[in-house]
């Protein structure tokens, strides 16, 4: 009778063979983890919730909001940003639901910071103040936003009442509407931009302020400027901007936008 042996092996971190007298080590290689989707519920407490969420994601994270659930933010996560700063790959979408700032206190809503990659889907950015810059949106040097019908309403800063993008920041928004937000150092601000914004079929209701950088305005895009504007813009800061742009204000814009002596601001009108 043949007598069969069997063999077990177990399997460890570190599997060692021998072969033709040589020891060969294979360490063990861990598994790529996937980017992992978080849906966000709609709650009493959602506006937190979404902030635990944005903390404890990992970068390349879908969150997934409810639909059209409300998102009230009563505190900033620091300073003044009512949401965590964003510093790495994530998506929220928004399933037509609207975060909000609800508090007497003083936050934006998004921080985009400069290792941040942040992607909005379907979304209502409402309500955001700040006294610097972006009430609704800041993009800070580096950081960059992609959005997809997302909604920017009703936001306050001194520059950028809705969305701000730094110098070396980046925005590219398709559809969606920048409406109703204000900036204190002018007329309705809805964007401003040291660094390149792309505005592709987005509404825009108020004006687009460039500070050293350009604002492109998608041939699709509807842009509706603020009377004083129409009325103070000459033909120059029209076609671009101006050598007396570039030099300060001219007296056309003084005339229609009242920003007095700040050097190098255009506006940018389509």
């Amino acid at each position: 009778m043949t007598r069969r042996k069997t063999i077990k092996t177990a399997i460890r971190p570190l599997a060692t063979v021998a072969l033709a007298g040589s020891i060969l080590a294979f360490p063990a290689v861990a598994p790529a983890q996937a980017a992992g989707t978080v849906t966000v519920a709609c709650s009493a407490t959602a506006g937190a919730d979404l902030a635990h969420a944005i903390d404890a994601a990992s970068s390349g994270d879908t969150l997934v909001l409810a639909d059209h659930c409300v998102y009230s933010l009563t505190t900033a996560a620091a300073g003044e940003d009512g949401l965590p700063q964003i510093e790495k790959k994530l998506t929220i979408e928004g399933h037509n639901a609207t975060i909000r700032r609800d508090a007497t206190a003083f936050f934006r809503i998004f921080d985009v910071g400069a290792s941040g990659n942040l992607t909005l889907k379907d979304l209502t950015v409402a309500n955001g103040s700040v006294a610097t810059m972006g009430g609704g949106i800041l993009v800070q040097s580096n950081g960059v936003i992609v959005g997809n019908a997302v909604t920017i309403q009703s936001n306050t800063a001194a520059i950028g009442g809705g969305l701000h993008v730094a110098l070396g920041g980046s925005a590219n928004l398709t559809g969606g509407s920048i409406s109703g937000n204000v900036s204190s150092m002018g007329p309705t601000v809805g964007v401003s931009a040291v660094g390149p914004a792309m505005l592709s079929g987005t509404v825009v209701v108020g004006s687009l302020v460039q500070i050293g950088a350009v604002v492109h305005v998608a041939a699709n895009v509807n842009v509706g400027i603020d009377a004083g504007v129409n009325a103070g813009v000459n033909a120059g800061v029209n076609a671009g901007v101006n050598a007396g742009v570039n030099a300060g204000v001219n007296a056309g814009v003084n005339a229609g936008v009242g920003v007095g002596g700040i050097v190098g601001i255009g506006i940018l009108a389509n």
